[in-house]
């Protein structure tokens, strides 16, 4: 049976489950200073502090454009179907959260939309109230840090969407998805990481990356052709002649001249290339029998042969 990204996410170091309690704690801790004015018929005191929230419950909850009749975010969370999950986070019994990748998007998304709307409130404020600043901004910046690593290890981003007041996660690229989702398990991870914006400008490692592709696919390399010649031709043309395999003896002394005189950003850029040819074989490998049985069934129909 085929897993999916997030179930082979957990069988290697990223805990998930337990990642995500602590994004919730930090997420709790979120909050900000506010004041009222002399006209406010607000509860509060006239200056005091309140998570995010309270603050989004209170003061922005009720005006948000995507309310649709919500009147706190309990009943929000609960239209989601994650207050079990919040209350189990709260209550710090992660072993018992058993999740699926829907669960941790949605729950993401709950964090990021409520964070989104509590920053509105410090940027707009209103005639009764000020929401003045994150009264612990470093607590919110580890809690970003948090969730940007985790939408990384899950091949997600995030998507704000002003007009509509609203963020959501979307596959940062859903062909790494599906890659991830059926190469093999010592590829799962460099797939991934290759994606990653750490990565970015460390050509060394994408080398590194790119030479187990094409360790990987030199054993396929037959099947592919049979498949997509011209994507099997530019492919390894690209792993031979492009400095990824280091052997200089399949380069060729003009494509070796080539490459060196590449600046790094240009050599990245071809990489980059490559990387996304060779997920792309990975997929057209994957179809291998999908192809085959529409063959098959052309002929069959170009024969007339009953079904």
């Amino acid at each position: 049976m085929r897993k999916n990204i997030f179930d082979r996410m957990r069988e290697f170091d990223y805990n998930v489950e337990y990642e995500l309690y602590k994004i919730h704690e930090l997420f709790r801790e979120v909050s900000y200073c506010f004041r009222a004015t002399p006209y406010s018929s607000s509860s509060f005191s006239e200056t005091g502090r309140i998570s995010v929230e309270g603050a989004v419950d209170k003061f922005k909850l009720l005006q948000w454009k995507q309310n649709r009749t919500i009147t706190s975010l309990n009943e929000l969370r609960t239209r989601l179907g994650i207050n079990n999950l919040y209350k189990l986070m709260s209550e710090g019994n992660v072993s018992e959260a058993k999740l699926d990748l829907d669960d941790v998007t949605i729950y993401l998304e709950y964090i990021l939309n409520v964070v989104y709307l509590g920053d509105l409130l410090i940027e707009r404020g209103k005639a009764t109230y000020k929401v003045d600043i994150q009264s612990n901004p470093l607590i919110y910046n580890a809690m970003l840090s948090n969730i940007n690593t985790m939408l990384d290890n899950l091949n997600l981003e995030v998507r704000y969407i002003e007009n509509e007041e609203k963020a959501i996660l979307t596959p940062k690229d859903a062909t790494v998805t599906a890659v991830a989702e059926i190469i093999g398990d010592e590829l799962f991870l460099p797939t991934i990481e290759y994606n990653h914006h750490s990565l970015q400008g460390n050509i060394e490692r994408k080398q590194e990356i790119l030479l187990k592709f094409a360790y990987d696919l030199a054993p396929k390399r037959s099947t592919l052709k049979n498949l997509s010649a011209s994507i099997e031709d530019n492919l390894f043309f690209m792993f031979n002649k492009f400095n990824v395999r280091k052997d200089n003896s399949v380069h060729g002394k003009d494509y070796v001249e080539y490459t060196a005189n590449l600046g790094s950003g240009e050599l990245e850029k071809y990489y980059d290339e490559i990387y996304k040819l060779a997920l792309h074989s990975y997929l057209i490998l994957d179809s291998a029998d999908r192809l085959k049985m529409f063959k098959d069934l052309k002929r069959k129909i170009s024969n007339k042969e009953t079904p």
